[in-house]
């Protein structure tokens, strides 16, 4: 056994044992069984081979998610001898993970309220997805099951913001987070609730004080940082408060350093928002000469994908069909946005885009798939 050093010996016996089982050879696969540390899956197998009752007690909570096929085939025939919730829980994560998404559904809805794995309530919530009763139900159970779970309140929150109720989102936030202050994804799940619900000052506020630990691909935080500072410069556009509006967009291109990402190249920041409100309020200041070249900044970006990753935000191609029809025409401007949908057809927001400027109906996105360049850019 301590020659097993992997990162997870027990699927290294379970492969050992299955193998041995397949080959025939019983005593030899309840033997590499025997010494693995026990486990959902060990602990089916060995009372599968040794024809005996299930031990539901050694299976701890939480850290049981079985997905071998082999496996299902010998839970099927252990339920029908055990009628505990485990076996139908586990055999039904197999089942998801093997797409039979309604038998899935079968076994987890037999399990009804047995289950004290709060797990097993956000699996089910997640299984359930499109069924806004059964997710709230169980996210609930889980959060009652483990009050401390932050996965849990995650997923509650973000129901909620799927279901635009945006107050039950901020309220679920913001209360798990003022508890657990050292958390800084829920932290900013809390600040997008506070921007769902237009408090953009206090997320503004808030965002400079949360501490982010930079990670691969880290670029949350500086979107809803970016989100706050353009949805007050908005609010001082339509105040006339252009000069006040110009501070809000150069803070915008900022990169605060507690956010937990640094500056891309130049040539990889999409600034073709900033830029165009920036037209707007040099053009309502008489200044046609920053006017003009906040478009030319806008017109010549170049929206490209290098080794899959896109050096633009797709809502910004709204804003250069804009740029593109003040500075040339609408012939060309929708010449050049249906190019880049012609690119890109599997990308919703580029496709909202086209929808957009050739003002078609454009309800395609939902409340989690519109991102802080959308929600602005529905506000213009």
């Amino acid at each position: 056994m301590l020659a097993i050093q992997n990162e997870m010996p027990e699927q290294t016996f379970l492969e050992l044992g299955i193998w041995y089982n397949n080959l025939s050879r019983k005593e030899e696969a309840l033997k590499v069984f025997s010494i693995a540390e026990p486990s959902a899956e060990i602990i089916y197998w060995k009372a599968f081979l040794e024809n005996k009752p299930v031990d539901v007690s050694k299976i701890k909570p939480g850290t049981s998610f079985p997905f071998r096929n082999e496996t299902a085939e010998i839970l099927k025939s252990l339920i029908k001898t055990n009628d505990q919730y485990q076996l139908k829980y586990h055999l039904g994560l197999i089942e998801w993970n093997r797409n039979s998404i309604s038998e899935a559904k079968r076994l987890f809805s037999e399990c009804g309220s047995k289950p004290i794995d709060p797990a097993f309530y956000g699996a089910k919530a997640s299984l359930f997805k499109d069924d806004a009763s059964i997710v709230l139900a169980s996210l609930q159970q889980a959060i009652k099951l483990d009050p401390q779970g932050w996965r849990y309140h995650k997923m509650l929150a973000e129901h909620y913001i799927a279901q635009k109720q945006f107050d039950k989102a901020l309220t679920t936030a913001e209360s798990f987070y003022k508890k657990h202050q050292d958390n800084y994804l829920i932290g900013m799940l809390y600040a997008k609730t506070l921007l769902l619900n237009k408090k953009y000052r206090e997320a503004d506020s808030f965002l400079t004080k949360l501490q982010i630990l930079p990670f691969e691909g880290a670029t949350a935080g500086r979107q809803l940082y970016h989100e706050a500072k353009l949805m007050q410069a908005l609010a001082e556009i339509k105040n006339k408060q252009y000069k006040k509006a110009l501070q809000f967009i150069a803070d915008a291109k900022l990169f605060p350093e507690n956010l937990g990402v640094g500056k891309p190249y130049d040539e990889n920041i999409d600034e073709r928002l900033e830029n165009w409100l920036d037209y707007q309020c040099y053009s309502n200041l008489g200044n046609k000469e920053m006017a003009s070249k906040s478009l030319d900044k806008i017109v010549a970006f170049r929206p490209v994908v290098d080794n899959t990753v896109m050096n633009f935000l797709p809502a910004n191609n709204l804003v250069s069909a804009w740029a593109i029809e003040k500075t040339s025409s609408s012939q060309e401007a929708e010449k050049w946005i249906k190019t880049q949908a012609d690119l890109y057809p599997t990308n919703k927001i580029v496709h909202w885009t086209l929808l957009s400027y050739t003002k078609k109906p454009s309800n395609i996105l939902s409340e989690d798939e519109k991102d802080g360049e959308v929600r602005i850019i529905e506000k213009l």
